[in-house]
């Protein structure tokens, strides 16, 4: 058996391992002399094993130092619960290269009659959150044994300086005294393994940023190495989403080692949209005492990565109805939104322009820049046109779109599609005539005649079938002879005359025959405008015509007044019919 032990501390010295240590008293103090209590710390009479260092007993500013021969012995612990300030303690540092595994604190202390009553024993390995060991202080005016048991896994293989404070409480008396008469650390100091001394450091988190769903892009991170030994290494994905390429060695000395990472069109990767998540672990293959796969204390590396994988962001704009308006009249401004779907994650980044847009008859207005990131964003810009020609309108601008320079990317368009209807405007014209003016004469009249009649009619000019402007009569003045010469127009006689002679409105003229002898005139002056509702429709009486009536009521003669006036009547009669 003895053979087999030898056999087996060779080979671990020959992997450069350290054997196995027992624990022994690393650190003590009998404590002896005249009032030590009052020294802190206390290091007179103290042993301390190879590779160790000790600073001694000593107390917190809670509890004061009193005197006692042989003893090291303190006052001031009157508090009902444990004081973080009010402790014995030590601190015991293993020399570089070693490490503790603590078992044990061991002695005797002291509480007198009036002595604190309750102990919890911590360390500064958590910052002296939680107790080691716990419990009552007995005795009164004469030493007891203690045994605190550190067998803990937290308090193996320390390799820094660890501080063990001794806290008291549970007196109402201040002078109450508590001490330590002797004290004893076992523990088991042994030689930290050594083995390679490669340690590679993985970089920050990667990122392949925002990529095109369907894309492929690469990355590269260096990872750094430290230690005078070359090592091997092993670099793998947590999943198929990225393949990673390294060549798993790494020389001597301090290195800088590249890894690439290839983001794959799979559903890990780049194949839909949304944030991806990776981690790629980094493990060093040297073999040390710590187990293959570690590396002198080098722990595996995870290096975060991660991609935002987005599809093309489509905008969407209202459509514009810009109404009806006159051929060569801008039309009123209409709004146009522009609205878009989808979040940042998952759709890329797509910016309108802020100039104007045109289609050579409808321009859609300069605005601000939009960013367009989420399906919150939209915009309104506004939209107006001119047409050179009349009849039904429809089109589409487009408008300035830019993207944000992705590998892979299509920027889509975005366009503003209107309607309109076109109108030539109202042109009034006489029916008989064609014209602006038009004078009708009855002529000599016999006086005692009666009543004359000619008529004739107004109309819309038609210019573009179906798309030319209603005619609104709007107002009709008259001057001269109106009592023995008029015309049965009146103002608002029609409104939104369609266009054509065969939508003409009519009119009739009258002389009154048995008016004073004379010659009579009268002039009338008829207001137009194109129908409401047409954005550019002329104004009120804009349009004119005039309208001339005359005549003369003459002497009869005798002899024919008979005749005359049958003819008259006559021709009256044949007038009504044509009518």
């Amino acid at each position: 058996m003895k053979l087999k032990v030898r056999y087996a501390l060779a080979a671990l010295a020959a992997l450069g391992l350290a054997a196995p240590a027992t624990a022994a008293v690393v650190h003590s103090n009998p404590i002896t002399g005249s009032n030590p209590g009052l020294v802190s710390p206390y290091t007179t009479g103290q042993t301390v094993a190879a590779n160790l260092s000790a600073s001694g007993i000593g107390h917190g500013a809670g509890a004061t130092g009193t005197s006692a021969n042989d003893r090291y012995a303190a006052n001031s612990w009157n508090t009902t619960s444990l004081d973080n300030t009010a402790y014995f303690d030590w601190t015991l540092s293993p020399s570089s290269g070693f490490s503790i595994d603590f078992a044990s604190l061991t002695g005797n202390w002291q509480r007198s009659s009036t002595g604190p009553s309750s102990y919890s024993l911590r360390s500064s390995l958590d910052g002296y959150g939680a107790d080691l060991v716990t419990g009552s202080i007995g005795g009164s005016g004469t030493a007891e044994a203690f045994n605190l048991s550190l067998a803990s896994a937290t308090l193996n293989s320390v390799v820094a300086p660890i501080t063990f404070r001794l806290y008291a409480w549970g007196t109402t008396n201040s002078g109450g005294t508590f001490s330590i008469n002797d004290f004893s650390f076992d523990a088991a100091i042994a030689a930290v393994a050594t083995g390679n001394n490669s340690v590679i450091t993985g970089p920050v988190p990667q990122s392949f940023g925002r990529v095109m769903v369907g894309q492929t892009p690469s990355i590269n991170f260096n990872l750094a190495k430290t230690g005078s030994d070359a090592t091997t290494y092993a670099a793998t994905a947590n999943n198929n989403g990225v393949v990673v390429t390294a060549d798993g060695a790494i020389a001597s000395g301090s290195q800088s080692e590249n890894v690439s990472l290839q983001l794959q069109n799979n559903a890990n990767g780049s194949a839909n949209t949304g944030v991806k998540a990776f981690s790629v672990a980094v493990d060093n293959l040297a073999a040390t005492s710590a187990a293959a796969g570690q590396g002198s204390a080098d722990p595996n590396d995870a290096v975060a990565v991660s991609a935002t994988v987005v599809a093309n962001r489509v905008l969407a704009a209202s459509q514009v109805d810009l109404g009806s308006v006159i051929v060569g009249v801008a039309t009123p401004s209409q709004l146009t939104t522009v609205t878009t779907t989808g979040d940042d994650n998952n759709n890329t980044r797509v910016t309108l322009n802020g100039g104007s847009a045109t289609d050579s008859f409808v321009t859609v207005a300069a605005a601000a820049t939009q960013l367009f990131d989420n399906s919150a964003d939209s915009t309104a810009r506004g939209v107006a046109g001119t047409f050179a020609t009349a009849g039904a309108k429809s089109g589409s601008v487009a408008l300035a779109v830019t993207g944000e320079g992705l590998a892979g990317e299509a920027v889509q368009s975005a366009a503003v599609d209107y309607v309109a209807t076109a109108f030539d405007p109202s042109a009034a014209a006489f029916l008989s005539n064609a014209g602006t003016t038009l004078t009708l004469d009855f002529g000599t009249v016999l006086q005692g005649s009666g009543v004359h009649s000619l008529g004739d009619a107004i109309y819309n000019v038609l210019q573009t079938l179906d798309y030319t402007a209603g005619l609104d009569l709007d107002s009709v003045l008259g001057s001269g002879d109106l009592s023995v010469l008029s015309a049965d127009l009146v103002s608002g006689a029609f409104t939104n005359r369609a266009a054509g002679q065969t939508n003409a409105f009519d009119f009739l003229a009258s002389f009154d025959g048995n008016a004073p002898i004379g010659t009579y005139s009268t002039t009338y002056t008829l207001g137009f405008s194109d129908a409401d509702g047409i954005a550019g429709a002329s104004s009120f009486g804009a349009q004119q015509l005039t309208l001339q009536l005359t005549g003369t009521v003459g002497v009869p003669e005798p002899s024919t007044f008979v005749m005359g006036l049958a003819g008259c009547v006559a021709l009256l009669r044949c007038r009504r019919m044509l009518a």
